[in-house]
């Protein structure tokens, strides 16, 4: 079983959704949920929804679930701040929540606890359990998929293959030009192009490594600046190139 703490009036969630995936039943308050966390011995997850609940209240409810042998799903509308992480949980989610998203959630917690120890340990807080939860949240990329591939398709459209083809070019139609960089010109000197685009590859996909990881630990930063980065630095390079083939001269 599966208990949400949220107004029903307020939450955007899909519970109807949830309901056809789930047993799932709803408490709007912090003692109807407890009622029914002591009526219910089958409930194994509670989803606080603390976007219909305020954080005082979310943060008293939060503390007294510390104590159950109940995995917790937080969702907020934005990243919970120390007050609310300070309590553990098991998993927590951005609005928007996508529906499927929070069910997969759910049976992740379910599957972990299913494998767990049946000897008391399943849901040790005082260990700190909860904070390590492999199974935390959603990797940014999976919650924001169409702009994980816009941002990754600029830069491999700029740093990929506008400079690749723009170097070429400079390099090898205008027997004029030297290439400046001298590490790409080692490169092209001693392997020709399947050497720079070895490099170029090499390159993309370490800074693609960089950003799923910041995606997967909820590290925006670390998640955003290699696509921006590269998108802009293949920019320049390109409009450098071209400006050197057609505009300089």
């Amino acid at each position: 079983m599966t208990v949400l703490h949220a107004d029903p009036t307020q939450t955007a969630l899909d519970t109807v959704y949830l309901s056809d995936h789930l047993p799932l039943d709803v408490a709007s308050d912090r003692s109807k949920l407890f009622d029914k966390l002591d009526a219910e011995a089958g409930v194994g997850t509670v989803i606080v929804d603390d976007t219909t609940v305020d954080t005082p209240e979310c943060k008293r409810v939060l503390d007294r679930l510390a104590d159950r042998d109940v995995a917790v799903i937080l969702l907020t509308a934005a990243d919970p701040g120390p007050e609310l992480l300070q309590f553990g949980v098991d998993a927590h989610l951005s609005a928007p929540v996508d529906a499927t998203a929070l069910v997969r959630t759910v049976e992740r917690l379910r599957e972990r606890d299913a494998a767990k120890p049946a000897d008391g340990t399943a849901h040790d807080h005082a260990a700190g359990d909860r904070a390590g939860s492999s199974v935390a949240a959603e990797p940014i990329y999976r919650r924001y998929p169409q702009e994980f591939y816009g941002l990754w398709f600029l830069a491999a459209a700029t740093y990929g293959f506008g400079d690749i083809v723009s170097t070429v070019l400079a390099v090898f139609a205008d027997p004029g030009l030297v290439e400046s960089n001298p590490v790409v010109s080692v490169v092209l000197a001693g392997y020709g192009v399947p050497g720079f685009l070895v490099v170029k590859f090499v390159i993309l996909v370490t800074l693609l490594w960089i950003s799923v990881g910041g995606a997967r630990s909820r590290d925006r930063f670390t998640y955003y600046w290699p696509p921006i980065v590269a998108t802009a630095l293949g920019t320049a390079l390109t409009g450098w190139n071209l400006w050197l083939l057609y505009g300089g001269g």
